[in-house]
Formats: structure tokens, sequence, C-alpha cells
């Protein structure tokens, strides 16, 4: 999950949903796409990313990172 719009190299913008924070607090989702993050000179593909305008910090699940489809 991020709030940063500009990381996606693609988005599905029609995609909404509601995701629950650990602190019962719920975000709108606007949208899901794929984001690219180069780690140490290699980039790595992250699918299925939410684009959550109120969000605060960047959430990425190690586990969903590791995952393969």
């Amino acid at each position: 999950m991020t709030c940063r719009k500009d990381w996606f190299s693609s988005m599905d913008s029609a995609f909404s949903n509601e995701v629950k924070l650990g602190n019962d607090y719920t975000l709108n989702v606007a949208g899901k796409g794929t984001v690219k993050l180069l780690i140490n000179g290699v980039i790595h593909v992250v699918t299925h990313v939410f684009f959550i305008l109120d969000l605060k910090n960047n959430l990425f699940s190690m586990g969903q990172l590791w995952r393969k489809d």
C-alpha cells in the first residue's frame, strides 16, 4: 500500500475497496496496480499494490514481496 501515485508503472483507477488497519482505522483504496522498485541495482516488480491517498507511510508485506504468482 502506498500513497505515492507517481510510483505506479500502471494502475487501475477504477478499482476501489477499503482496508482496515491494525488500529481499526479504515482507509479507502483509490486504485490498484504495479510498482517497480530499484533495490541494489535490481528492478523488482510488485503487483497488486493498493493506492491509498490518505496513507501516511508506505506499507509493504515481505510475504507478498517474496510470493510467487
